[in-house]
């Protein structure tokens, strides 16, 4: 068997202490007061308490993370189009048709926030376009 498909020794007591704290902290990410502050609070979260929740499971092993932020862009024909991809991010886990509205207003009240534009040259002149960064996150082992 290959040393990395064997089972952990895993103290189950603090792992799920730890998944406890991870999952509360994810619902503060998911349902936090400003959704532009959810990608800085995600984050966080990877950096704070990843490590910690692998610690408490592993404790004979270290771990270090890594997260780098990509600059990409979501792109649609329309307003509505974008209004309809802001679903597939940060309104993912709102229930309801209310995502809808709050991507709605985002782009009519607060258009600088996520870098609006119609983009003006390539192969996508003419199409509207937002700020979607992504995170790059490499979980590495530190005690190999």
């Amino acid at each position: 068997m290959y040393p990395l498909l064997m089972p952990l020794p895993v103290d189950r007591r603090k792992a799920q202490a730890m998944s406890s704290r991870f999952d509360e902290a994810l619902t503060l990410v998911v349902n936090g007061p400003n959704p532009l502050e959810s990608i800085a609070r995600r984050k966080a979260l990877l950096e704070d308490t990843l490590p910690d929740l692998l610690s408490a499971a592993l404790p004979d092993r270290r771990f270090e993370l890594e997260t780098h932020r990509q600059p990409s862009r979501l792109y649609g024909h329309t307003l509505a189009d974008l209004i309809a991809l802001s679903t597939i991010a940060e309104l993912a886990a709102v229930a309801g048709t209310d995502k809808f509205a709050a991507a709605r207003d985002l782009l009519r009240d607060s258009p600088e926030a996520v870098d609006l534009r119609i983009e003006d040259d390539g192969p996508r002149k003419g199409m509207w376009s937002v700020a979607q960064p992504q995170y790059l996150a490499i979980l590495r082992r530190a005690d190999l």
